[in-house]
């Protein structure tokens, strides 16, 4: 795999994969029930596409650069939100995650999400119009809320791809954006920070995420900072706990008056 080159090569090959990843969910958007034939060995193609973009940088190039990366990222969110129904298709969920994450940290990638999504895959989704990085956020949020327990150990994962492209995308729709602040509430409720080790990270990776749309995309999306604004009462809470936990920081490390205590009192005695 390392030793391909040359752009026949690469064109061949993504064209293939793109063509075989496609088909499932092609097959099950027809009019007529099983009037195309669906693969079934998806899951074999996604470790080859896998170790292709690991192993070949000059091929993960070409699909950034030539390729329409849309046409693998719409087949592996279309497996992502179906397995989440099938609990011997977590496998493949993870397979895909690790694929997004590694491409989610290339800049052609987080700018070709930009591009607007009007496929229609034969899922429950909510309807929205909108770019593919509105389509990864909503398929994101439903694994978090609404995936088998499992899925837990890939929290880090779906919201570092998240943070990743968030600096790249000029307009989040209002589905998108309201999905992203539900997440950022249900992770930074206080029951749920004191109680799981690991919500506290998973907040910080959505704030950094607010932090991004705020810095870098302003203008262009209204509907992400209508969210974070109708929050205030979430980010005044955070306050409010940080500042209680400085002030018990505070007097623990105050030092005892002399003589004070039960152990003075005993001295003195």
């Amino acid at each position: 795999l390392r030793r391909l080159r040359g752009d026949v090569a690469f064109e061949a090959i993504f064209t293939g994969l793109a063509s075989l990843l496609n088909n499932p969910c092609q097959a099950n958007n027809t009019l007529l029930p099983s009037s195309m034939k669906q693969i079934s060995c998806f899951q074999e193609l996604l470790i080859l596409l896998w170790k292709l973009i690991d192993e070949n940088k000059d091929f993960l190039g070409y699909i950034l650069r030539v390729g329409d990366v849309n046409e693998l990222v719409v087949p592996m969110l279309y497996f992502m939100y179906e397995g989440r129904k099938d609990p011997s298709k977590i496998g493949l969920i993870h397979i895909c995650t690790f694929i997004l994450l590694l491409l989610s940290g290339e800049r052609n990638f987080c700018v070709n999400l930009n591009a607007a999504y009007t496929r229609k895959l034969p899922v429950d989704l909510p309807p929205f119009t909108g770019n593919h990085a509105d389509l990864l956020y909503i398929v994101i949020h439903k694994l978090i809320t609404d995936g088998p327990g499992k899925l837990d150990t890939l929290y880090d994962i779906f919201l570092t791809t998240m943070s990743n492209v968030s600096p790249y995308i000029k307009t989040f729709c209002m589905p998108a954006a309201l999905r992203a602040t539900n997440l950022f509430e249900s992770f930074a409720t206080r029951r749920r920070l004191l109680n799981n080790q690991h919500y506290p990270r998973y907040m910080l990776f959505l704030l950094e995420v607010f932090n991004n749309v705020i810095q870098y995309q302003y203008e262009g999306n209204p509907h992400f900072i209508y969210q974070i604004l109708r929050r205030k009462k979430v980010f005044a809470e955070l306050k409010e706990m940080a500042e209680r936990g400085q002030s018990k920081d505070k007097t623990d490390d105050a030092p005892t008056a002399p003589g004070g205590g039960e152990g003075g009192q005993a001295k003195d005695k």
